[in-house]
């Protein structure tokens, strides 16, 4: 609902679906521009988080009124070791681009992100786009538990042991069926040494320093190649 907000006031009234907004986002902030989305779309999963919403205290009118507003702009969204995780609104008017840490090796019958060498060197990239699928939240406050609940119906359900160990042997990354994603060895594996702290288990490498003019010139060639 803050982000709503946030991109609403940046909207002015004469701005068209000719002007693009740029959204980037590193690990579970992708979840929130997927929320937007299914927001954006106004279809029945958006009306179920709705009501939610008004059972924890927003006020569904201004809400919508944002909504609307964000609809004037064409979104160009970019995620970063994103997991795969709630789903994406089909609405038209945005552009979508995942982008994974992930070196193309194949995989055996045992999951490498579950193998202790390969986790320590971080042999196949982002192990936490891999562990942060569904089932793996936390179990919310207790005052949240009932919203929780509400949400997991229509999201997916975020605290499941089983699930989410099930979820360690999916080896697809791809995060939604929307958009593109694109997978990148970012060269951060080790060799002898772990590097799996460093690197923050591969999950950390699109945040640092030396990736960001790679990362900027991917978004441009993406998003804007004229």
């Amino acid at each position: 609902m803050q982000l709503i907000e946030i991109l609403a006031s940046d909207i002015g009234d004469d701005f068209t679906t000719e002007d693009h907004l740029l959204l980037i986002g590193h690990s579970h902030a992708g979840q929130l521009y997927a929320l937007l989305t299914t927001l954006l779309e106004d279809g029945d999963r958006a009306g179920q988080l709705l009501d939610i919403a008004r059972q924890a205290g927003h006020d569904s009118d201004r809400i919508l009124g944002h909504l609307d507003r964000i609809r004037r702009v064409h979104l160009d969204i970019a995620t970063f070791g994103m997991p795969p995780r709630y789903p994406w609104g089909g609405q038209p008017d945005y552009t979508l681009r995942h982008i994974v840490n992930d070196r193309g090796l194949s995989w055996s019958s045992t999951p490498s992100y579950v193998l202790l060498n390969d986790l320590l060197h971080t042999i196949h990239g982002d192990y936490v786009q891999q562990w942060g699928r569904e089932g793996t939240d936390f179990p919310a406050p207790s005052d949240l538990q009932g919203l929780n609940e509400e949400l997991d119906k229509v999201l997916d359900e975020g605290v499941s042991p089983s699930k989410a160990i099930a979820n360690l042997y999916q080896p697809e990354r791809i995060p939604s069926p929307y958009g593109k994603t694109l997978k990148i060895d970012y060269d951060d594996s080790a060799g002898l040494l772990p590097n799996c702290i460093e690197t923050l288990f591969g999950h950390g490498i699109y945040t640092r320093k030396q990736t960001m003019l790679f990362n900027t010139l991917l978004l441009v060639n993406e998003f804007y190649p004229s």
